[in-house]
């Protein structure tokens, strides 16, 4: 008599939704590749893109044809044509994404500065700006907070001249200085593109992801460098040393005249010039009424494209002070005494595999930056009462 074979059901099922996924997940890829060839034939067609790779068709040269290339992982187009390398992770060397090209990754910066009105300053009020050649800097810096001997500035860290006749004997005094170190730190994101907007547009996709890459690292930029606390990323003006509070007064509206004369009263002689306003785009109701002296007002309207100013110096809402009423939600800033460190561009990389399931390909970019105020400290007049100004001043 022969044994009856006895059917594990469990198994059979597990083996029956094992095939049925297998087949899913290749009619799902047969999908997505079709979508890849139909967004490389159309950019193909229209111009964007190269129909070979490599090194032909030398002369396109646009940040669509460069994220197809990232995708088509067309390595020698990439390091010969566009001259981009890989970005290595500084901590055990693995590769990262592809370094973004000067010419695209300065597009990438015009986004970023439609959000961040710092990295849109020029000239004497702008941040001092360092390449940085390697993921640490030390540069020196002045030590400028001791007390200044009589008829000396605190500014000059420590020299002090005399007044000698001919063939004299000089002053012997030496600058403070101290070491001021720059860390680059990574700031990372990515996001999806769904394979039909590839297929549908190319020129769409690069549009697209530039503004998107670019205003994400624009507004992270501008939220570090005011309130950064240096722990994995730049450190903000925020709280530092060299910032000095004004204490707001006691007067039923949320601003008073008083309070704004005050804190440009304890600017940093020089930094008149260069200062800037940054205040929550609230506040502008409250600023608006505000008046010196008879009929006088202290803000004036943009004209012309050119920001509005209060008390002489230029006026930019930023969404990342604090609410009307509140510790920094109005500061005074001359950002020239802030140093920022740029290490390399912008690098981005693409995958086809993180978001398999849903027909999307994803996109990632990589930041590394660093910044903190200059100054180690509030300077001290050489008024006799040793008054402290700085160069960063907010309302307490």
């Amino acid at each position: 008599m022969t044994t009856p074979q006895i059917i594990d059901t469990k198994e059979l099922a597990q083996e029956a939704a094992q095939l049925v996924r297998s087949e899913l997940e290749d009619e799902i890829l047969k999908q997505v590749k079709a979508a890849m060839v139909e967004f490389e034939e159309k950019a193909v067609k229209t111009g964007l893109a190269t129909p070979d790779g490599g090194t032909a068709d030398g002369e396109i040269q646009n940040f669509g044809d460069f994220l197809l290339a990232i995708k088509r992982k067309d390595e020698k187009r990439l390091q010969q044509v566009y001259k981009s390398t890989k970005a290595l992770n500084e901590q055990d060397g693995t590769d990262g994404g592809y370094l973004v090209p000067a010419q695209f990754n300065a597009t990438l910066l015009q986004f970023a500065t439609e959000v961040n009105p710092i990295d849109a300053l020029t000239g004497p009020r702008a941040p001092m700006t360092l390449p940085m050649s390697s993921r640490t800097l030390t540069i020196p810096a002045l030590d400028q907070t001791a007390n200044p001997a009589t008829g000396a500035s605190a500014l000059t860290a420590g020299v002090v001249g005399g007044w000698t006749e001919e063939a004299g004997s000089l002053p012997e005094t030496q600058p403070k200085f101290r070491p001021l170190t720059l860390n680059a730190h990574k700031y990372a994101g990515y996001t999806k593109a769904s394979n039909e907007l590839e297929a549908d547009s190319a020129t769409a996709l690069a549009q697209l992801l530039s503004r998107l890459f670019g205003q994400a690292v624009g507004y992270a930029r501008l939220h570090s460098f005011l309130r950064g606390d240096g722990a994995g990323k730049p450190l903000g003006i925020y709280g530092h040393a060299a910032a000095y509070p004004v204490t707001r007064g006691t007067g039923a509206a949320v601003y008073e005249t008083e309070d704004l004369l005050a804190m440009y009263a304890r600017l940093m002689p020089g930094s008149h010039s260069r200062a800037v306003w940054f205040a929550n785009p609230l506040a502008v109701e409250h600023l608006g009424t505000l008046q010196f002296g008879t009929n006088q007002a202290l803000v004036f309207p943009m004209t012309d494209g050119a920001p509005a100013r209060m008390l002489g110096c230029p006026f930019y809402p930023v969404e990342f002070m604090s609410a009307p009423g509140n510790v920094f939600d109005l500061a005074l800033i001359d950002w020239s005494y802030y140093l920022i460190g740029n290490r390399a561009q912008t690098s981005i990389a693409a995958s086809e595999h993180a978001a398999f399931l849903t027909d999307e390909m994803t996109w990632k970019f990589v930041h590394r930056v660093d910044g903190q105020p200059w100054p180690n400290g509030t300077r001290k007049l050489s008024d006799g009462a040793n008054s402290a100004v700085a160069p960063f001043i907010y309302l307490n």
